[in-house]
């Protein structure tokens, strides 16, 4: 299946018209791919109503030109120089950019000597399109949990007591490879006892051991595409403790999997399901530390995000994850996550290994 970068791009063009903006210029790596399909390290794209442009430097240029036909294709400075002239020749008083990927020292040398020109803040314009996924972005996705499942199958089941997080954490990425992922998603989270009520733990060479809690969040990366999936088990024999925690965190998931419908925020879902945590176990609801979920596909983290007062709607096409957790700083952590679709005004549970 081919990608269709021209309905991406008209999908840019119609969102700059309900903007009011004649322009924008996209520095952001993953738009710039999601876009055009370019991976290097430097390029940049400026979009107008009657022209789209793809300036690179001269590492890329000429590759860029037999590649990008439907692009004006053309070398460009650290001063952006060629990029005003541009902007000048259309006659474009205002135009987009993305504040939180352009440098401080970028803009600078961008709007100097731009009297005439207004530039306005445009960021999440193209995120937000990116969060409604296209065919291929979907099947890309899907490649890319198989894998995240069957490694996710593997792992747990393997006797990992006494082993290090620091050498399961290995363990994943070679099992990645070895059933064809490009690359890890992102630098998997191994974490035993104490270590799992931090949500975002990096491995170490922490022992698992028989009594602890131990969380594993993954991901496959294939053709840029991500996946991400968290499961909590025990090792050695469950304390009671264990099982209401998972059970409160399990209820919670299906809560927020159940709140899901086109036009929701991720912020009212979130705080839905917090409520849903406190209701349950009075108390609890201060030990849910993170975010309930947020969108996957070319980076980890994209739109939608389910955080407290994202005003991100959860539209058709969505793909994105729900992962309530309960981090007990003197305990232990617990934490379940799978990546959801919602299509046809229906939600399908894309990540299938057992929890």
């Amino acid at each position: 299946m081919e990608i269709d970068f021209d309905s991406r791009v008209k999908h840019v063009i119609d969102s700059l018209e309900s903007r009011g903006l004649p322009a924008v210029i996209i520095k952001n790596p993953s738009n710039i791919n999601y876009l055009t399909g370019f991976s290097g390290s430097n390029g940049c794209l400026l979009i107008t109503f009657q022209k789209k442009y793809f300036f690179t430097d001269s590492r890329y240029l000429e590759d860029s030109k037999k590649q990008f036909k439907s692009w004006i294709v053309q070398r460009y400075s650290k001063d952006f120089h060629e990029i005003v002239d541009k902007l000048y020749d259309l006659s474009i008083g205002t135009v987009g950019y993305e504040s939180k990927t352009l440098t401080q020292f970028d803009f600078e040398n961008l709007s100097k000597n731009t009297l005439e020109i207004d530039f306005v803040k445009a960021d999440g314009l193209i995120e937000e399109i990116r969060s409604v996924k296209d065919s291929f972005e979907i099947i890309q996705i899907e490649q890319s949990i198989k894998v995240a499942d069957l490694t996710m199958e593997w792992i747990l089941g393997q006797n990992l007591e006494g082993m290090t997080e620091i050498e399961v954490s290995r363990m994943i990425k070679r099992q990645f490879l070895e059933l064809g992922a490009d690359d890890v998603a992102f630098s998997s989270i191994v974490a035993t006892g104490l270590n799992s009520a931090v949500p975002h733990h990096y491995p170490d060479d922490s022992i698992i051991q028989s009594g602890d809690c131990l969380v594993i969040d993954m991901g496959a990366e294939i053709g840029n595409y991500r996946s991400d999936i968290t499961r909590t088990t025990f090792i050695g024999e469950k304390p009671g403790k264990f099982d209401e925690i998972y059970d409160l965190v399990l209820e919670a998931q299906k809560t927020g999997i159940s709140l899901i419908t086109e036009g929701i925020t991720g912020g009212q879902i979130d705080q839905i399901v917090r409520s849903k945590i406190e209701e349950i176990s009075p108390g609890f609801s201060k030990y849910f530390i993170t975010g309930l979920g947020h969108g996957v596909g070319l980076d980890i983290h994209e739109y939608p995000m389910l955080i407290p007062n994202s005003s991100d709607k959860i539209y058709q096409n969505s793909v994105f994850t729900i992962e309530p957790g309960v981090y007990l700083p003197e305990w232990g952590g617990i934490r379940i996550e799978d990546m959801v679709l919602f299509k046809d005004n229906q939600v399908s549970v894309l990540t299938k290994s057992k929890k």
